[in-house]
C-alpha cells in the first residue's frame, strides 16, 4: 500500500510539473502567516490563502506568467524554514528589522515597499489618550515583536501578555485585563468592526509608542524575481492602489 501512494505522489507530481511546462510557467512557493489577518491576509483552514497579499501577488504573477503556491505556517516557524532551510522561494510579509538577529550572515533581498502600516496599540476609547507613564500592561499575538516596546518590557515597566488568537487579543483589551493592544491598526479596525461587532469601542491610541514602516516581499534565492517584482510595483501602481483601497489598507491617516 505504501509503494502505491508513493508511485501516485509521483504521478500526482509529474502531472503537476507536466501541467507548468505546457503552459510556459514557473512555479515558486512563497512562505506566508498563519495569521487571522484580514483584510492584510487570512487563511481558511491552513489551506486557503486570501486578502490583499493574496490579490496582489496573484495579479504580478500573472504578469510573469508565474506561479504562486502559498505555504501558511505559524510565524515563528516560517522564519525558521525560510532563514535557516531555505524552504521558500519567498516569504510575505517581511520588513528587514523582524529576526535580524536571525538573518545574520544571510543575504536576504527585499522588495520596495508592497504595503504601508502603522502597527500601534489598541486602547478602550476612553483610554485613546492615555500616557504611558500610566500603561502597565500589553498584549500581542505570539510571535509578533512590539519593538518600541522591548526596553520597556525588559525593565519590567510594561508587563507583555502573548495570546495565539487575534481576536482572543481585542477581546481582553474589552474585559480590561490588558491595558492595550499592539496590532496592525486597519487589521484591528475591521476585525472590530466585522467580527467582534464593536467599531469605534477600541481605537488607535497615537500618543504610546508605535511604527510607520511597510510590508516587503523577501527571498534568498532570487534577486531577479524581486527585482521584477520593483518594476511591477512602480508600473502597475493604478491597479494596486485600487486594490488597497478595496481592502482599506495601506492608507497611512490611520
Amino acid at each position: 500500500m505504501r509503494n502505491c501512494l508513493y508511485s501516485l505522489t509521483v504521478i500526482l507530481a509529474s502531472i503537476g510539473l507536466l501541467a507548468n511546462a505546457v503552459y510556459g510557467q514557473t512555479l515558486y512557493t512563497i512562505g506566508v502567516e498563519a495569521q487571522k489577518y484580514y483584510p492584510q491576509y487570512d487563511n481558511e483552514n491552513g489551506i486557503e490563502y486570501f486578502g490583499l497579499a493574496r490579490d496582489l501577488l496573484d495579479l504580478f504573477a500573472k504578469e510573469k506568467n508565474y506561479q504562486f503556491v502559498y505555504k501558511i505556517r505559524p510565524v515563528k516557524r516560517l522564519f525558521h524554514e525560510f532563514v535557516e532551510k531555505k524552504a521558500y522561494d519567498f516569504k510575505y510579509p517581511d520588513n528587514p528589522y523582524w529576526q535580524s538577529d536571525m538573518k545574520k550572515g544571510i543575504n536576504v533581498v527585499y522588495s520596495n515597499s508592497v504595503v504601508k502600516y502603522i502597527d500601534g496599540v489598541m486602547v478602550l476609547a476612553e483610554n485613546k489618550s492615555m500616557a504611558l507613564s500610566t500603561f502597565k500592561t500589553l498584549g500581542t499575538v505570539r510571535g509578533f515583536t512590539p519593538f518600541p516596546y522591548l526596553d520597556l518590557i525588559s525593565q519590567k515597566k510594561v508587563k507583555l501578555c502573548e495570546n495565539n488568537n487575534f481576536i482572543s487579543l481585542l477581546k481582553q483589551v474589552l474585559v480590561k485585563r490588558i491595558d492595550g493592544a499592539y496590532s496592525n491598526v486597519s487589521v484591528a479596525r475591521y476585525n472590530l468592526k466585522e467580527n467582534l461587532k464593536k467599531p469605534g469601542v477600541i481605537v488607535f491610541n497615537p500618543t504610546l509608542p508605535h511604527i510607520k514602516d511597510s510590508y516587503y516581499l523577501s527571498s534568498i534565492g532570487h534577486p531577479k524575481v524581486i527585482s521584477e517584482f520593483n518594476i511591477f510595483l512602480k508600473d502597475k501602481k493604478a491597479q494596486i492602489d485600487k486594490l488597497k483601497r478595496k481592502y482599506s489598507v495601506g492608507l497611512m491617516d490611520e
